[in-house]
């Protein structure tokens, strides 16, 4: 079995080499020291130092991968499997290099084992593919997972919110197994570890005040899915609310404008669908609805981060068919697919981003929120669920606005002024990031390297475009996925090791350009 040590150094170095920590991406790959087998990678610090491991060559996204292993220290090739160490190595001088080491040995920690049975647990166990600290849970001991994180039954408590301090989605948030709210409140789940830990602080005036009323511990239960604030409560019903953890680097918030936006940003998928029978047989999307979350009566706090602490929403998921089963593409990530389930995946997922593109709005298409129906070992529909970040570019758009609440000044990704930049998300979330974890699985699974995996990308993506109707939009689709030299890629560990974690809900990330993986297997 590959140690926790080994997953998390996989992530690390594979984003080392992506985002040219040291040198790292020119490296190449040499016999290993004193006669070891293998391949390696062997880099010169600049403290006169060195480190070494084995490697594959990759030739698509990058040169090359780590295979898992020790990596060598200096002169004695001391082994090491450490990741916070080989980190300290190859970042000494960076502002936050120990806020991202404690994060690495949370991540060691915190590794996963699934069954084979629970796609959830599964897609946990992987995480963001290629990000180092994405299966830490800052904030929570390993205890901690071991009682609320993926796959175990959570019970919420509960508290009373006054009627003047909430905002509600199309429907307010309802659910059978409620306790009585006293007269003008209403009832809203909070999950067990942030009404020990997080409202008797952030809410401590409104719980005096009797705005906020603790009403009772551990009614009604659900399993907890990948993003482990989310519990399955059956028959396709989710519970989501806020956690006072960070994961990503991220505060996993849950305020009433995100809601809002979600539900904004269902609007224009189911729009899009409505306008694209075609489309509408490929995929289904979750109602999201049926919320209600904290707000100032006079609005002013709409955005700031404190509401984000005290929101619920329950999902419903549209029905699996007869004979089908539903998974989290993530899932596939972790131990990989049949060839025949691999095509079919990229085929699917493919054709419902780019669907989606050619009437100006993208879906955020990472591996947790696509979940994949199905039959044997064939995709026969994808189902959208969490859009919050469902991203538009206006002189696109086929159907109306949504007309999200951005804040003033602030930074947004939700409309984009260029094409260019709505198809990059699709180019690294999609493909780099949603299909990218998975020829990397298979790879490592079957020993054919990556290029072998990713012309069944490309023909998918020549299919989809060249079956686009609109002459401007092909063009465009064309020029950015196929013949462009290279692609945007999201860069996750400079961010966190200049910047830190982000004290708000934005996962810290950057922009780096890498050579069109499309083009590497053409």
């Amino acid at each position: 079995m590959t140690t926790a040590e080994t997953l998390v150094l996989r992530d690390l170095l594979d984003a080392a080499v992506a985002e040219d920590l040291a040198g790292l991406a020119s490296a190449s790959l040499a016999p290993g020291p004193e006669g070891r087998p293998g391949t390696w990678v062997r880099v010169r610090l600049a403290d006169g130092g060195c480190l070494a491991w084995r490697a594959r060559a990759d030739g698509v996204l990058q040169r090359t991968r780590y295979v898992d292993g020790p990596v060598l220290v200096g002169p004695t090739l001391r082994e090491t499997t450490d990741p916070a160490e080989v980190l300290a190595l190859l970042a000494p001088d960076a502002p936050c290099r120990d806020v991202v080491a404690r994060d690495l040995a949370t991540a060691v920690s915190h590794v996963l084992r699934p069954s084979d049975a629970d796609g959830e647990v599964a897609a946990a166990a992987r995480g963001r593919p290629f990000h180092p600290t994405a299966r830490a849970v800052g904030g929570w001991t390993r205890a901690d997972l071991d009682r609320w994180g993926p796959g175990r039954t959570v019970a919420p408590d509960w508290v009373a919110v006054r009627e003047d301090h909430l905002r509600h989605g199309r429907t307010p948030l309802a659910l059978d197994d409620a306790p009585e709210a006293p007269d003008g409140h209403r009832a809203l789940p909070v999950h067990p570890f942030d009404r020990e830990h997080v409202l008797p602080n952030v809410f401590a005036r409104e719980i005096a005040d009797g705005v906020v009323v603790p009403l009772a511990r551990g009614v009604a239960s659900g399993v907890a899915t990948a993003s482990l604030r989310t519990l399955d409560l059956g028959n396709g019903r989710h519970l989501k609310m806020p956690l006072g953890v960070t994961t990503l680097g991220s505060a996993r918030l849950l305020g009433a404008r995100s809601l809002d936006h979600g539900q904004r940003g269902e609007q224009v998928l189911r729009r899009v669908l409505a306008a694209d029978p075609e489309l509408a047989t490929r995929v289904a999307v979750a109602d999201e609805t049926a919320w209600s979350g904290f707000a100032a009566p006079d609005g002013t706090d709409e955005f700031h981060d404190r509401p984000g602490h005290l929101a619920a929403l329950v999902r419903r998921l549209p029905p699996p068919g007869i004979g089908t089963r539903r998974l989290p593409l993530a899932a596939l990530a972790f131990d990989g697919a049949s060839e025949e389930l691999f095509a079919s995946a990229v085929r699917a997922v493919v054709e419902v981003g780019i669907g989606f593109l050619r009437h100006g709005v993208l879906p955020e298409m990472h591996g947790q929120n696509v979940l994949l129906d199905l039959s044997g070992e064939r995709v026969v529909r994808v189902v959208l669920r969490d859009h919050d970040a469902v991203r538009v570019h206006p002189r696109w758009l086929s159907v109306p606005d949504p007309a999200y609440r951005l804040a003033p000044g602030g930074t947004q990704s939700l409309r984009l002024d260029t094409p260019g930049a709505l198809i990059g998300f699709f180019a690294t979330l999609a493909v780099e990031v949603g299909l990218g974890g998975l020829v990397d699985a298979l790879a490592r699974a079957t020993g054919r390297p990556e290029p072998c995996w990713w012309p069944e990308i490309r023909r998918a993506v020549e299919d989809a475009v060249g079956a686009t109707r609109s002459p401007v939009v092909r063009s465009t689709l064309h020029a950015v996925l196929l013949d462009a030299d290279t692609w945007p890629y999201r860069s996750v560990l400079r961010p966190l090791l200049e910047r830190g974690p982000s004290r708000g809900t934005s996962m810290p990330a950057g922009v780096v350009r890498v050579p069109n993986p499309l083009r590497a297997v053409r």
